[in-house]
């Protein structure tokens, strides 16, 4: 520390630190935002997310996931396999809007 610094505590002048801080009342104002949020977001978010993890019989489970992501993907390849069938039914059926493949 230099000499100044130390002289100065030494006179008991007051730190750059004060021992308490005070707290205002400003966040007040957030108390009826929080309450909105938790009560029309966060607890209808918990609510669907525990729902979807049990079954029937109530007990956890994640078949309900793997059971979401299987008709995925069947919809999916359904939706693959029928743009195939009208791609090709469009080609077959009107070759002169059939894009030229140049060789």
């Amino acid at each position: 520390m230099s000499g100044t610094a130390t002289a100065a505590a030494a006179q008991g002048t007051p730190s750059a630190r004060p021992g308490r801080r005070r707290v205002g009342w400003a966040w007040l104002g957030l108390v009826p935002f929080l309450a909105f949020a938790a009560a029309f977001m966060l607890i209808p978010t918990i609510y669907l997310v525990v729902g979807s993890l049990r079954d029937s019989a109530g007990q956890f489970t994640l078949q309900n996931y793997a059971d979401i992501i299987v008709g995925m993907l069947i919809i999916g390849l359904l939706g693959m396999g029928s743009s195939w069938l009208l791609t090709t039914a469009g080609r077959l059926l009107m070759p002169w809007r059939s894009p030229k493949v140049a060789r």
